[in-house]
Formats: structure tokens, sequence, C-alpha cells
């Protein structure tokens, strides 16, 4: 049964990520608990939909956004980027991960094609094996992690010093810093 304040939400949520800190420093000598961890995670992320569907600040932030609401709130040098995995058709299960960009005074989405989705998804598999054994070097592995999934937004945000991320799929996993090059 769940709490259902939001004082016993936050707390049931913290209990949740520090168990998953605590696995997390034993997964370097027992890759075994990543199940354990990975179940954690999922509870961790349905208490915090709930902790926000019960938040009258998140009520507010549901209203409907067009591109000149987002584009007024975006000081130069800025950008909006949300990154979806759409699928190549209703009939067929493959998907293509597109970023839709948002820079302050444009006046519609700028669209990029950032990568097949199981090509994405396969080096996603590489991110995760980095995260449980991060004795390999980390420049190599950012270095991959920029090529992949994220040089094709570079010639976009080329006057960008602050993103703000909107992240599906694979990249809603991933630690945002590895993007950076």
């Amino acid at each position: 049964r769940r709490s259902n304040t939001s004082g016993e939400l936050r707390r049931e949520m913290r209990s949740v990520n520090a168990q998953v800190a605590r696995l997390q420093e034993k997964l370097v000598e027992n890759p075994s608990l990543r199940s354990a961890i990975d179940g954690l995670k999922e509870t961790s992320s349905a208490l915090e939909r709930e902790l926000m569907q019960g938040s009258e600040v998140f009520a507010a932030l549901k209203q409907e956004l067009s591109v000149a609401k987002v584009v007024g709130v975006l000081e130069p040098g800025e950008a909006f980027v949300d990154i979806l995995p759409l699928p190549a058709s209703q009939f067929d299960t493959s998907y293509t991960y597109m970023a839709f960009v948002l820079k302050a005074g444009a006046t519609s989405f700028q669209e990029v094609v950032l990568g097949e989705g199981d090509v994405l998804d396969e080096a996603f598999s590489m991110y995760q094996s980095y995260t449980t054994n991060p004795s390999k070097d980390p420049s190599l592995y950012g270095g991959v992690c920029h090529a992949m999934y994220w040089s094709k937004l570079d010639s976009v945000l080329t006057d960008v010093h602050t993103v703000y991320l909107s992240p599906d799929g694979v990249y809603a996993k991933m630690n945002a810093g590895v993007f950076y090059d």
C-alpha cells in the first residue's frame, strides 16, 4: 500500500534512493545486484510520478504549451531540446530518435535525426557496462557517448551555452553529462 501524503512519499522515495546508492556501491563486487537496483529505480520513478501528480506546481505545468510560450522564456544562448523515439510507421516496430530544438527567437522547431533506435539502444548497453565497471578509461567513454548520442546536435547548438533537455527513451536513462564532449 502506497503512502498518500507528499511528506510520506518523499520519505519513501529517499529511502528507496538510499537503497539504490548502497547497492550500487556493492555492484562492482556483485554484478547480480543489477536486477535489484533496476527494480528499486522503477519503484523510485513510480513514487516520483505519484508525488508529481499531487503537486500543485506540477498541475500548473500541465498547461498547453506552444512554440511561442517556450521561446518566450528562453534567453539568448539558451535552447530547449526535446528528444523522442518516433516509430517508422504504425505497422513497424522500428523507430528513430529525433530531437526537436527551440532556441530564443525561433518561430519553429529545428528537427534533428539522432539515429536508429536499435543502434542507440545497443550503444546504451555499453553505457551500462561502463557504469558497472568504471575502471575503463572515462575520457574514451565520454567521447563515445558524445559521438553516438549528441554529436548530431552540435551544429544546431553552436551558439548555445544552456540546454534545457527533455529526454525520452535511452536518453532518459543516461546521465546527460556524458553527452558533453
